[in-house]
């Protein structure tokens, strides 16, 4: 599928189209001009602060900087092009440079960065060079018709499913089915969620597929199961967003169970192993403060 600026931002979330490519006055100047791109208001002009610019294309993000008159930018190599585009007058960044965005997912905060007189955003596009922001203008937003591959799906999981995590040492909930989303919230090892309703329901992003649970927001995929599906989780003790996890041991390594958990269910193994690593993290946390107040 293919789409233009405007039919993503105007037709699709209800942007408006405050000043189109092409010959205008300067708003700051007062000067004939040729404008290089166009600028969108938020929907809610009565409530334009902290809202989130979204992508209407997937490709790779090739810098986040502060520009001169363009104020804060971020630029996006566009899937199968050779073009970036740009997303000007940011008020804060929410994606990194070389960071893998999908049509739809966000990459900052509108704002009013650089030479501007108000909330907007300026949208453009351009050849792409190697540079940060590209070379000279490719021309009209709205004239530029990628080729989109529609979303994929998975159906791992379906509402009213119960699901275990099996990350740790926890797995993130973020607002978003996206690693750009903020994290609202964890599931610990072995706690428990209820998928719910969704049309994006396992909607692939970023390498996962994403599913909305009743805790909150979004969970990835790789780290949930259902209960009949537990046996030993083999997890490699590293979530979504915590790189540094620690993997629980294994029954019978350095603890007080004699290993034989034969007679046990595989949840209840799994509770098991939940419970030593909680009670590990708290021995190393009393640990550590008692080194802080000079105990031995």
């Amino acid at each position: 599928m293919s789409y233009n600026a405007s039919d993503f931002f105007v037709g699709k979330h209800g942007w408006r189209n405050l000043s189109p490519y092409g010959s205008r006055v300067h708003p700051v100047t007062g000067n004939q001009s040729f404008h290089y791109g166009i600028d969108y208001g938020v929907p809610d002009r009565s409530n334009p602060y902290n809202v989130q610019v979204l992508t209407p294309y997937p490709g790779k993000v090739r810098a986040t900087r502060e520009v001169g008159s363009r104020g804060l930018v971020v630029s996006v190599k566009v899937d199968g092009t050779g073009q970036l585009i740009l997303f000007q007058h940011l008020e804060s960044f929410l994606v990194e440079p070389g960071q893998r965005v999908e049509a739809g997912e966000p990459v900052g905060i509108c704002g009013t960065t650089g030479r501007s007189t108000g909330i907007h955003l300026h949208f453009e596009v351009k050849e792409d060079d190697g540079t940060a922001i590209g070379g000279r203008v490719w021309g009209d937003p709205d004239e530029f018709y990628p080729e989109v591959k529609a979303p994929e799906y998975s159906d791992k999981f379906e509402a009213d499913d119960v699901v275990i995590s099996n990350a740790r040492p926890h797995l993130n909930i973020r607002a978003g089915p996206s690693l750009g989303a903020d994290v609202v919230g964890q599931l610990l090892p072995g706690e428990a969620a209820e998928v719910v309703a969704s049309d994006k329901n396992g909607i692939k992003s970023n390498g996962y597929s994403w599913f909305k649970v009743d805790a909150g927001g979004w969970v990835a995929d790789q780290w949930l199961e259902l209960p009949g599906d537990i046996e030993d989780d083999g997890n490699d003790g590293k979530d979504d967003g915590d790189p540094d996890g620690e993997k629980a041991p294994e029954q019978g390594e350095n603890d007080d169970h004699d290993g034989n958990d034969g007679d046990f269910s595989a949840l209840e193994r799994l509770l098991l192993k939940t419970s030593y690593s909680t009670y590990e993290r708290i021995v190393g946390f009393l640990q550590d403060q008692r080194t802080r107040r000079g105990g031995d």
